[in-house]
């Protein structure tokens, strides 16, 4: 996604905001990300015309700029890799004993 890009933003409870874009792909994006309210009819946001329109309206108006997050606010802690490393390898190794280790 690009900075004013359209979305569908599904409200739920967490640090993330469930998204939908309008092709279709969904994704999450941080609450720190600022967004804008615009009332678009589902038929005019999968128009390229009136979604070209709908974006050079939102350029031209300055308080409804869209800002990204910043990079650490997307990545992973060194605690939650280290959890996931650990984590895949004991599942790696549970695998290995299952069909290595009953020996018979």
């Amino acid at each position: 996604m690009n900075p004013g890009d359209l979305i569908i933003v599904f409200d739920d409870p967490g640090k993330l905001r469930q998204v939908l874009t309008h092709n279709e792909t969904f994704g999450y994006l941080p609450l720190s990300v600022k967004l804008s309210r615009v009332d678009m009819m589902p038929a005019e946001v999968h128009d390229p015309k009136a979604r070209a329109a709908m974006l050079a309206a939102l350029a031209a108006d300055p308080k409804t700029a869209v800002t990204a997050p910043a990079a650490e606010e997307l990545g992973l802690s060194w605690t939650q890799i280290v959890i996931a490393i650990a984590f895949a390898l004991a599942v790696f190794g549970g695998g290995l004993f299952v069909a290595f280790g009953s020996g018979k």
